[in-house]
């Protein structure tokens, strides 16, 4: 085919892009160095490996598809457990994995790409050469000089990499060869490894045809050429084709040897590499991370004083800045946290009033000074060794502190006005109590703060003062009773007497009377027994007469007191009295009147039945100082009502009475009785178990 001027003529290899033949002159030294350069993609596979791809020019800017994170790959894969090593191993590590990363990937990258170009450089300069060849064949061939041809295909082919070089006329036979062994021979005998259809190709097209072997080993060439056949004069036109095969295996050798030799010089220069990186960020991180680390471990030891103070721009220095910022803060809250400590300790630590704070269990946790003085201990250590249970020894009462936990169950704040509490050596005083509970989220009681007030001696003013009032109430009712007992008692004992003598009388001559009349009788007598002894009561109360003292047996005192009394048949009378009992000397009125009204209380305390026992016993001087001598115990013992706790220090105190009858004058002038005959009266009672009154007479 004759070229036509101005036109291009262009080459297809496979999966190569058109060539100008006209316009490109390529070199192997550009081809490799453009197959270094060339853009590709990285690809993280679902495996967590990756693939390397040479990208298309469509593809260079990423317009679509994934673009390779490898931190935050590294991340994903790493799960959420995963925690960064410290810097002097991660750094290192990443930079020898960085480099060899590099290595290995510059090196398989290089192979590929290198092989890939050497066989696209082989085939751009095979269609120049055999473009070349083809002009030069077809001016020889204008002439019918074979012999040139042959020469020119036999320099051509001297070249070591070109395999076979071959003219094939249109008949299929060799014309023109490398090898003069196939010349004259069908191409399919001489040369089998054409391929016809590639050949025929290129001869319908009219241009060249340039083929890569499967296993890249060669190239192969199939060109059409112009044969003239025939005389000078007459010659036809023909069409054959020139082949040429190409050996890619010393090339490729050269290339492999040369990637190799480039390998071996890059393990020292990575190496290098890594080491002056790694000097750098140690000098430029090393330092200041110490620093860090060193300033942190100051401020885990609670010394908020110190900075890290580095200066930059970068992210350590922004850390830095956040860090001594922080500090700041820290040693800002941490005085005035001192100081509002320091208050509150101040007020706490010198408080006037007691308080603690204590578990549920009673177990003491803390208490001020002005607390463990209040129980009595010298100071709050002291106190706290000595584990106080506030439930079971600081309560006199441990119900009281029953109830103070079942109300803190249903409130906040508990107040008790009054309680009395145990101070250290078992003494009691009286205390004021606020309890407050402190409780978790869940409403679970942890502890209880207590406020305690020591109102000892607000609570003895106060006693006192009731004290003075009723003794000044008794001494008006006294100095009034005074006045009246000696006019009245006179201008009343006679006509009790009268009454008396009356009832006698009447009791006389209505012996045979009935019943109701008998029984009328026996109250008027009653009461007026009851009026004389009031009466007389009262007298003995305002002066008591001087006892003409007698010797007489307990058991005749006893018979003098029973006979003035009227003991009911519910009531069980039990003597006590041992028949060796020496005898007293004492005025046996004043001590009947005395046992009269002894037996009396104890009748009136036994409403319904009852035991009621009368003994007496000598008692010999145990040499205690306020022993009156050997003497004898005479006993009163009830099995009554009893006497509560609250009315026994008031039982001999005037005009103090339980009894819905009477001024309560009958204790008090026993007492002074007794007193006056040189003995003493005491009583001793338990509520619901009876009462015991003893008086101890002198032998």
């Amino acid at each position: 085919m004759r070229k036509t001027p101005g036109k291009e003529r262009r080459c297809e290899g496979f999966g190569m892009a058109p060539l100008n033949l006209r316009s490109q002159s390529l070199s192997r030294k550009s081809i490799f160095a453009s197959g270094i350069a060339m853009p590709a993609r990285i690809e993280l596979r679902p495996t967590g490996s990756l693939r390397l791809e040479k990208m298309t020019n469509s593809e260079k800017n990423f317009p679509s598809g994934r673009k390779c994170d490898i931190l935050s790959s590294i991340m994903r894969f790493s799960g959420p457990a995963w925690f960064p090593p410290p810097l002097r191993i991660m750094i290192p590590f990443l930079l020898i994995g960085g480099a060899a990363f590099l290595f290995f990937f510059n090196s398989s990258f290089i192979a590929s790409v290198s092989s890939d170009w050497l066989e696209k450089a082989t085939l751009t300069a095979v269609a120049l050469k055999m473009s070349e060849l083809q002009e030069n064949i077809e001016t020889e061939l204008q002439h019918g000089n074979f012999t040139d041809v042959q020469h020119r295909i036999s320099i051509s082919g001297s070249d070591p990499r070109v395999s076979e070089l071959a003219l094939i006329d249109d008949r299929g036979t060799v014309v023109c060869a490398t090898s003069p062994g196939v010349i004259g021979r069908p191409f399919e005998a001489a040369l089998p490894e054409i391929r016809n259809d590639l050949m025929r190709s290129a001869i319908s097209a009219g241009g060249g045809k340039v083929s890569r072997a499967e296993d890249g080993s060669s190239v192969s060439a199939y060109y059409p050429v112009n044969i003239l056949s025939g005389t000078a004069g007459a010659r036809s036109p023909r069409t054959g084709s020139l082949y040429m095969r190409y050996d890619l295996s010393q090339e490729k050798r050269y290339y492999r040897a040369l990637i190799r030799r480039r390998i071996l010089f890059s393990i020292p220069v990575y190496l290098l590499l890594v080491l002056a990186l790694y000097i750098f960020i140690k000098m430029i991180f090393g330092s200041r991370t110490h620093r860090m680390v060193a300033v942190a471990q100051r401020l885990a030891s609670g010394d908020l004083s110190v900075r890290v103070g580095l200066r930059g721009r970068d992210e350590l220095a922004d850390l830095s800045r956040s860090i001594d910022a922080m500090t700041e803060k820290l040693e800002r809250d941490k005085a005035e946290l001192i100081a509002g400590e320091n208050r509150y300790r101040h007020l706490f630590e010198n408080a006037p009033d007691g308080i603690f704070l204590t578990e549920p269990d009673g177990r003491l946790v803390l208490i001020n000074p002005a607390g463990a003085r209040i129980f009595g201990f010298d100071s709050v250590e002291e106190m706290l060794g000595a584990e106080i249970d506030a439930g079971k020894r600081a309560y006199v009462d441990p119900e009281i502190r029953t109830d103070i936990l079942a109300r803190l169950e249903n409130q906040d704040t508990v107040f008790v006005p009054e309680v009395r509490m145990f101070r250290k050596g078992g003494m009691i005083f009286w205390a004021m109590l606020t309890i407050r509970a402190i409780r978790n989220k869940e409403g679970v009681l942890l502890q209880m703060e207590s406020l305690l007030t020591d109102i000892t001696d607000r609570k003895k003013a106060e006693e006192e003062r009731t004290k003075y009032r009723e003794e000044s109430a008794r001494q008006e009712k006294l100095a009034v009773l005074g006045q009246l007992a000696g006019s009245v008692s006179h201008e009343l004992r006679n006509p009790l007497i009268v009454m008396d003598s009356a009832v006698n009388l009447l009791e006389e001559n209505l012996s045979g009377a009935e019943e109701l009349t008998s029984e009328c009788l026996g109250t008027l007598r009653k009461e007026i027994a009851n009026s004389t002894r009031i009466i007389s009561d009262m007298l003995d109360f305002v002066r008591t007469k001087a006892p003409h003292a007698e010797t007489v047996s307990v058991v005749e005192l006893f018979r003098s007191g029973l006979a003035r009394c009227r003991i009911p048949e519910t009531v069980e009378v039990v003597f006590e009295i041992p028949p060796d009992l020496p005898p007293v000397r004492v005025d046996p009125a004043q001590i009947g009147q005395v046992l009269q009204n002894l037996i009396m209380n104890a009748v009136q305390a036994m409403s319904e039945s009852g035991e009621l026992r009368l003994g007496a016993a000598a008692i010999i001087n145990s040499g205690a100082p306020d022993a009156i001598g050997s003497y004898i115990r005479i006993r009163v013992i009830d099995t009554g009502t009893g006497i509560t706790p609250e009315n026994m220090g008031r039982m001999f105190q005037p005009l103090f009475t339980t009894k819905t009858k009477g001024i309560g004058l009958g204790l008090v002038v026993c007492k002074n009785l007794v007193e006056a005959n040189g003995g003493r009266i005491a009583v001793e009672s338990m509520p619901g178990l009876g009462t015991v009154f003893s008086v101890d007479l002198p032998v």
